[in-house]
């Protein structure tokens, strides 16, 4: 009897030490506004892409659509970081060729570095730029 509530007290003792040395993770919910003012002939939707629950190395991509409501074309529309905490990267590919009264999707990819700190603080803003 002694001897098996040594062994439970100590199977108890490693699985404390276990679970407290699991690593813990703030979930992460970021909301990243597309602006288009910088072409007011830029129409973009959704205008508000809702990141959540990212951690360190994870990735969320997301589909943009912008529309050329301008009378001239855009020979590329290019996404640009406005605003970005440093533990945050940013992927987008242009389109090109993006006739009046079309629309295209532009493909975001953000990610949250491996060794991001304060997980609650996190932003970024994103914007369309429109070459004639």
């Amino acid at each position: 009897m002694k001897r098996s509530l040594i062994v439970a007290l100590i199977a108890l003792l490693l699985l404390v030490g276990v679970v407290q040395a699991q690593a813990h993770y703030a979930v992460l919910t970021v909301k990243v506004p597309v602006d288009a003012s910088v072409s007011s002939d830029l129409i973009v939707t959704p205008t508000t892409l809702e990141v959540e629950a990212l951690r360190p190395g994870d990735q969320a991509a997301y589909d943009v659509v912008v529309e050329n409501r301008g009378t001239e074309v855009c020979k590329e529309i290019f996404p640009t970081q406005r605003e970005m905490s440093p533990y945050l990267s940013l992927q987008t590919w242009p389109v090109e060729g993006l006739a009046p009264m079309e629309s295209a999707e532009i493909r975001v990819i953000i990610t949250v570095s491996e060794d991001a700190e304060d997980m609650t603080t996190l932003t970024l803003k994103l914007g369309l730029i429109c070459v004639q």
